[in-house]
């Protein structure tokens, strides 16, 4: 069924009407149908489908899992700020990190607590990782291959440390214990 009179109707096929708000599902403005699942590239929110979803508040975010616009990204995703979508990987161009206690993609510098940013994950994260080696650098809460001057990588703590652990002594060739 084509809804052609009006332009500002769509089709409604379990009635067989031209209505200007469907039923049951959402507007299509590509299709002029009523749709329970909006076609990829769009996400549905308060009947409508959206190639981008709208301003709002609280702010919603494009989920290409289920095709709507929502509050909270599901687990595993994380909510970008800057593109209001739902990512698996919190974009390198906006120079973010997933912040997995709040689900929600952060500048470097806003990690939540005592986490570090991980280049390597695009991830906030409790302790550096070992592989590859990166190490904590404070005050800029991110992970670093080399401490810089004055500082050691220790592996016991995946920390840049101004001295080194009992047992291990400072390499000031290597910048490492």
């Amino acid at each position: 069924m084509k809804c052609t009179s009006n332009p500002n109707t769509y089709a409604e096929n379990s009635t067989n009407q031209c209505l200007s708000t469907c039923l049951t599902g959402f507007a299509n403005p590509r299709t002029k149908q009523c749709v329970s699942i909006c076609t990829s590239g769009y996400f549905g929110y308060n009947k409508i489908c959206y190639l981008n979803c709208p301003a709002t508040s609280p702010t919603v975010y494009a989920d290409n899992q289920t095709h709507l616009c929502v509050t909270n990204c599901p687990n595993g995703t994380f909510a970008d700020l800057s593109t209001l979508k739902c990512v698996k990987i919190c974009p390198v161009s906006q120079n973010t990190f997933g912040d997995s206690l709040n689900w929600v993609c952060v500048a470097q510098n806003l990690c939540p607590g005592s986490y570090y940013a991980d280049s390597s994950t695009r991830m906030c994260v409790p302790t550096c990782p070992s592989t590859p080696a990166l190490y904590g650098k404070l005050p800029q809460k991110i992970c670093v291959s080399q401490c810089t001057f004055g500082l050691y990588a220790d592996n016991s703590s995946r920390l840049c440390s101004i001295g080194c652990p009992f047992g291990t002594y400072a390499d000031n060739t290597t910048m490492r214990c």
